[in-house]
């Protein structure tokens, strides 16, 4: 049996925030290149800041709150409306499954890779992703200047 990422116990489609982590495989920088002065993307990057910020068009329940494009790994953030717990339970349009964060996540990097593979047909995610649930206002504050802060410290460690 294979070991979960996922959180022992937790419903991955109730009403919280979630800190998500894709990296590409090989970690090769296929998103951009790392500047004084932050990420400058690359049409690959595009292509996934495009997907990205389709996320909240995509999913009514679901809104990308904030995130950081680097070179070769995302980090965003993800926050399901607590009003719409009852998309998860079948009692509209979608199944049990859909539209749980695995779902979001895993459209997000099917639709991504599609489009990224017109350009770059080698290009490949990381198998799955690493997530963390938000459970209080200081860690969502403290994981927004993490992703604000992210292209400046990287900065630093590869000029330092």
């Amino acid at each position: 049996m294979k070991n979960s990422l996922r959180k022992s116990g937790w419903k991955y489609y109730t009403s919280a925030s979630y800190f998500i982590t894709i990296n590409v495989k090989p970690r090769k920088p296929w998103f951009g290149s790392l500047t004084e002065k932050g990420v400058h993307l690359s049409p690959i990057g595009t292509i996934v800041l495009d997907r990205l910020q389709a996320t909240n068009e995509m999913y009514s329940h679901v809104s990308l709150d904030h995130f950081i494009i680097m070179p070769d790994h995302i980090h965003f953030i993800l926050q399901f409306d607590p009003s719409t717990d009852h998309f998860a339970f079948g009692n509209s349009e979608f199944d049990p499954q859909k539209g749980n964060l695995g779902n979001v996540v895993n459209s997000f990097k099917r639709k991504t890779t599609k489009l990224v593979r017109e350009i770059h047909p080698s290009f490949k995610w990381q198998r799955n992703y690493h997530d963390r649930v938000i459970h209080d206002h200081d860690t969502l504050i403290e994981l927004r200047r993490y992703i604000q802060q992210k292209p400046r410290r990287a900065w630093e460690r590869l000029k330092g």
